[in-house]
């Protein structure tokens, strides 16, 4: 799913929303949805339907699960593909898959490690193997470990993620990025034969992307 030129093909007015997004763009997103929520594989057709046709229906908070009003409060009434984009990523968020981690670093230390094996367990059910991971993860992104190699200037969250993607790719999973083009990282975490179902969509407002690229 590289980037192609997209066209806008959708384009609906609905009572207070101008929809206007391309069809290319929201069928590749349908794609990475498809990889992200295989247990629930037509919520977000349905919440992808609902915005094409009626957004208004998330401006009550009872129908509002996954916090897309404030979506439609920063879009001005257009929807365009970036507000699509940042449905989606409201939707993974409110699922558990993504951990946003500012650039400058992690709030707490091991927060990544956690986070981390958190998934790891949620995607294995392998208590024992998680929970050594989750040890080996805490020590190897401690402060004192980090600062030991890390030149001045250096960012430590290079690091961090050079080290906890060294040891899911050891178990066959892979830590990433989903890029919205802000300072915020969406970080996910996935088992590399789902991995590279995605690793390739690269678009202007959404792209996988490897920490280590």
């Amino acid at each position: 799913m590289s980037f192609q030129a997209f066209r806008k093909d959708i384009d609906v007015m609905s009572e207070n929303y101008v929809i206007e997004w391309d069809k290319n763009f929201a069928d590749d997103l349908n794609v990475v949805a498809n990889v992200f929520l295989s247990h629930n594989p037509t919520l977000w057709p349905t919440i992808f339907s609902q915005l094409s046709t009626q957004p208004e229906i998330f401006e009550d908070e009872d129908e509002d699960e996954y916090g897309l009003q404030d979506v439609l409060d920063c879009s001005g009434g257009d929807l365009g593909n970036n507000e699509l984009a940042q449905a989606f990523l409201q939707v993974l968020r409110g699922e558990g898959f993504i951990h946003l981690v500012d650039w400058k670093g992690e709030d707490e230390e091991g927060e990544l490690a956690n986070f981390s094996a958190d998934r790891f367990y949620e995607l294995t059910k392998n208590l024992t193997d998680s929970e050594e991971l989750r040890n080996l993860l805490v020590e190897i992104t401690q402060e004192d470990e980090i600062s030991d190699v890390c030149e001045a200037g250096d960012r430590y969250l290079d690091e961090i993620f050079e080290r906890i993607q060294t040891e899911l790719n050891k178990r066959g999973f892979q830590i990433f990025d989903l890029n919205e083009g802000s300072d915020t990282y969406n970080v996910v975490v996935l088992p590399m034969s789902e991995y590279k179902k995605i690793e390739d969509f690269n678009t202007p407002w959404l792209e996988v992307q490897d920490f280590l690229s």
